[in-house]
């Protein structure tokens, strides 16, 4: 096998690293985390809830790709699964396992 090299000019280079959760509170309180392509990350449904009830992730916990839009839109969208969990008592689908 014969290894080629070549170059060109660029305006500009986008890399993604491994992630790792850090501190491990997520494993702590008992959260399941999934390995991905890019690392591991916290396990949850399209409500954003843990596999602990009462518990909800969003943004570089909850995906490996980083972006601060993601961040901001996946914690609004948790918080708003996380109150409506809280008010929402016959709703088979906010409250897991009733």
């Amino acid at each position: 096998m014969t290894m080629r090299s070549e170059t060109a000019p660029v305006d500009g280079l986008f890399v993604i690293t491994n992630t790792t959760l850090a501190p491990p509170f997520a494993e702590q309180l008992g959260c399941e985390v999934e390995a991905r392509p890019f690392g591991l990350v916290i396990k949850m449904n399209s409500l954003k809830e843990t596999s602990v009830p009462g518990v909800f992730t969003a943004g570089d916990a909850a995906r490996t790709i980083h972006n601060t839009m993601w961040a901001a839109a996946d914690g609004v969208s948790a918080e708003i699964f996380a109150h409506q969990s809280l008010i929402v008592v016959d709703n088979p689908s906010y409250h897991r396992g009733k």
